[in-house]
C-alpha cells in the first residue's frame, strides 16, 4: 500500500469548488482500498511472534546461541519484559489507529451520503477537510509501523563479569515473525492419515531446514502425540478410522520469544474405514 503525505491528498479549501466529488474520489481510490487492506495486515500483526533479537557487530561472527549465553541472566530477564511491554504498546497503537481510521472513514461515508443532493458550505467543507487530512495522518502512522518486520531497541544488555572486557558491545532489536497458517486448500485425509500443508504469511519463500511443531490430539481419547520436522507439510500416519483429530502447527524455534498468543488449529475427521 503506497503511503501518501496529508499535504499530497489533501487540497486546499480553495482548490475544492466540489469537496463532495474530492471527498468522493479520494474515499473510493485510496481510502476504501486502504481500509481492507488495514484490516489483514493488522490481524496477520496480532496473531505474530514477537521475538527479542541479539546482535553483534558486523566484524564477529559469533552463533547467536553463544551471543545469549554472554548476556547476565537477570539483566536478560529484565530487558525481555521490557521488550514485551514494547510488543503490547505497538499492538495497542495499531489496534487505536486503526480504530481512528475506521472513524474517520465513516464521517467521510456518512458525508458522501448526507451531501449527494446538498450544497456544502464553507464550514462543512473545512471540517471535512480537517477529517481527511486527521485520517490520512493516522493512516501514515499505521502503515509506517505495521510493515516493519525488524525494529531496532535501546535496551542495553550486561554482560556476565567473565565477558565484559573480552565482547564488543551487543544491540538488541524486536524480530516480527508472522504467523504459521494451515493451507486448508492442500489438506488430504483418508481413513488413517492426514496430510497437512503450511506456510508463513509474510514469507516470500520456504526457508530451508526451518523447524515446526506439529500436535495431534484424539478428541475421542485425549490422546496426544507431537512431532518436529523440517518442511513444510508432514503426513500424519496411524489414525482411526471415522475418528476426530485435533491438529496445530507451530515454529520451533523460540529463541528470545516475547509474545504471541495465536497459534492456527484445525479439527478433522478421518474417513470411514471401507
Amino acid at each position: 500500500m503506497q503511503v501518501y503525505s496529508a499535504q499530497e491528498v489533501i487540497p486546499t479549501i480553495h482548490e475544492l469548488p466540489d469537496i463532495r466529488n474530492e471527498v468522493l474520489q479520494l474515499y473510493n481510490t485510496r481510502l476504501k482500498n486502504s481500509i481492507k487492506e488495514g484490516e489483514e495486515k493488522l490481524q496477520l500483526m496480532q496473531r505474530s511472534s514477537f521475538h527479542l533479537g541479539i546482535h553483534q557487530e558486523p566484524t564477529l561472527q559469533f552463533a547467536d546461541s553463544i551471543m545469549w549465553g554472554w548476556v547476565h541472566h537477570q539483566n536478560l530477564i529484565r530487558v525481555m519484559k521490557d521488550a514485551t511491554d514494547i510488543v503490547k504498546l505497538l499492538l495497542n497503537f495499531l489496534e487505536t489507529t486503526f480504530e481512528d481510521i475506521i472513524e474517520g472513514h465513516q464521517e467521510l461515508e456518512a458525508f458522501i451520503i448526507t451531501y449527494k443532493d446538498c450544497v456544502v458550505d464553507s464550514d462543512m467543507a473545512a471540517s471535512m477537510q480537517q477529517t481527511l487530512q486527521r485520517t490520512f495522518e493516522y493512516l501514515n502512522d499505521f502503515e509506517t509501523r505495521i510493515t516493519c518486520k525488524h525494529v531496532p531497541l535501546k535496551l542495553r544488555l550486561h554482560l556476565q563479569p567473565e565477558y565484559v572486557y573480552q565482547i564488543p558491545k551487543l544491540f538488541t532489536s524486536l524480530i516480527i515473525k508472522g504467523p504459521v497458517i494451515i493451507d486448508r486448500s492442500a489438506l488430504c485425509v483418508t481413513s488413517n492419515t492426514v496430510h497437512l500443508h503450511w506456510e508463513v504469511a509474510g514469507q516470500q519463500s520456504e526457508v530451508p531446514n526451518e523447524e515446526f511443531n506439529i500436535c495431534v490430539k484424539n478428541l475421542d481419547t485425549d490422546e496426544l502425540r507431537q512431532s518436529t520436522c523440517q518442511s513444510y507439510n508432514i503426513q500424519i500416519e496411524d489414525l482411526l478410522p471415522d475418528t476426530q483429530y485435533w491438529f496445530y502447527v507451530k515454529r520451533a524455534d523460540d529463541t528470545g520469544f516475547l509474545y504471541g498468543q495465536w497459534t492456527d488449529n484445525i479439527v478433522l475427521q478421518t474417513d470411514i474405514s471401507k
